[in-house]
């Protein structure tokens, strides 16, 4: 599901050791730069199979899941053309745009970083809408409601480590 997809970068973001001991950090970045269209997909997919199947955007639930995919879909587009690592001749263009962004807009690396940190409490809104999911309510799936909660447990536990230790300044793999 779009969710997991977006606990798992999480994940991927906080650089944990078993990750990149196995994957190396330069596939454990890649995995956090292409997952985003993924959950994306699947995130416009579900809303669309909802508006088709009669379902209002009028429920707080509703409202709830549009506003994450708003900000998901705006930090996704924001770090692709403000963060992400992109080959010439595209990545020749992006370069050009973040230097104009960074005199302009006053929006350097750190602060585009900062911003795309938006994407956790996007996160948190996900989940409250996943929780108001009538599939969701613990009284029909208990199981699997214990799971997307500590799946989310897991995912928020792990960026929150990464986040207060700082990056490991470790070679690229």
């Amino acid at each position: 599901s779009a969710f997991t997809l977006f606990c798992n970068q999480l994940i991927l973001a906080s650089r944990p050791g078993f990750l990149v001991s196995t994957l190396g950090l330069k596939r454990v970045i890649s995995m956090h730069s292409a997952t985003p269209a993924l959950a994306l997909v699947l995130a416009l997919a579900h809303a669309a199979l909802k508006l088709t199947s009669g379902f209002s955007l009028g429920s707080s639930q509703a409202l709830l899941g549009l506003t994450a995919l708003i900000v998901f879909t705006m930090a996704s587009v924001s770090a692709f053309m403000l963060l992400a690592n992109v080959k010439p001749p595209l990545g020749t263009r992006l370069k050009a745009f973040r230097v104009w962004a960074a005199a302009k807009l006053h929006l350097d690396y750190r602060r585009s970083r900062a911003f795309h940190s938006v994407t956790v409490a996007a996160l948190v809104v996900v989940a409250v809408h996943v929780a108001l999911a009538s599939s969701a309510a613990l009284s029909t799936i208990p199981a699997g409601s214990a799971w997307l909660a500590a799946h989310l447990a897991l995912s928020l536990g792990l960026y929150l480590g990464y986040r207060l230790r700082g990056r490991k300044t470790t070679a690229a793999s």
